[in-house]
């Protein structure tokens, strides 16, 4: 995946640029830990993991397990950290917000563009000439980012944020297209594995590459299931 890559790069600039190695102070043992915190966190960033983390989050806040002094807490508290930083634009002002999106839109748009020019289908809101930005936005916040967002704040009160990311939704769901999405996201279809919903999901929110599977996610999940990354899983440097 392209956090996969992400990482990889990093090591690879960071260990072999000597004026950009900011790693040299540490000694053989902490660079280790080291490394496979930094791969677990910026891996947990795939939207393949999202809703596991989410659940694995969630049943941690609900039976209050979450231990400072627990080296599973401090990493699970670190990815949700960062997961939240990679999907945090509806959490910022509107202005800010909005200059954000045109940005990713066009991003998307441009992918649609290059498939288009190989005659492959263009991708769920990625075809430039039938915009559907708002759509799009009121998807994004609704499945992805208000759940998360919302358990984090039950935990680490920030309500400000909350407060954006509310007139961000109420913001594009006025302008959605012939009805408002609402402020529930859609049920999931009879049968259908939370695996298959992500799927459709994400790949509705310009994901369209990203293939979910998985089992059903239980009450049970925990920090011991999600596992541990393994540096094999990140291309060598």
């Amino acid at each position: 995946p392209l956090e996969n890559h992400h990482v990889a790069s990093f090591f690879a600039l960071t260990l072999g640029t000597p004026e950009a190695n900011i790693l040299t102070g540490f000694g053989d043992t902490e660079l280790r830990s080291l490394r496979t915190k930094i791969i677990q966190t910026v891996l947990s960033t795939d939207l393949i993991q999202h809703f596991k983390y989410l659940e694995v989050f969630k049943n941690a806040v609900a039976s209050k397990s979450l231990d400072y002094s627990k080296p599973e807490s401090v990493l699970l508290l670190m990815q949700v950290i960062m997961k939240l930083s990679d999907v945090n634009n509806p959490m910022k002002s509107n202005e800010l917000s909005r200059r954000w999106t045109s940005l990713i839109m066009e991003e998307f748009w441009q992918q649609g563009d290059k498939e288009a020019e190989m005659g492959a289908p263009i991708s769920m809101f990625m075809e430039r000439h039938t915009p559907q930005v708002p759509k799009c936005q009121c998807g994004f916040i609704s499945f992805l980012v208000k759940p998360l967002a919302g358990v984090w704040n039950a935990v680490f009160p920030v309500p400000e944020l909350m407060a954006n990311l509310t007139d961000n939704f109420e913001y594009w769901n006025r302008q959605v297209v012939p009805a408002p999405c609402g402020p529930q996201a859609p049920a999931t279809p009879n049968n259908e594995k939370p695996g298959r919903k992500a799927s459709r999901i994400s790949k509705g929110l310009g994901a369209a590459a990203v293939s979910f599977r998985g089992n059903r996610i239980g009450p049970q999940t925990s920090f011991q299931s999600m596992g541990s990354a393994n540096d094999s899983t990140v291309e060598e440097v």
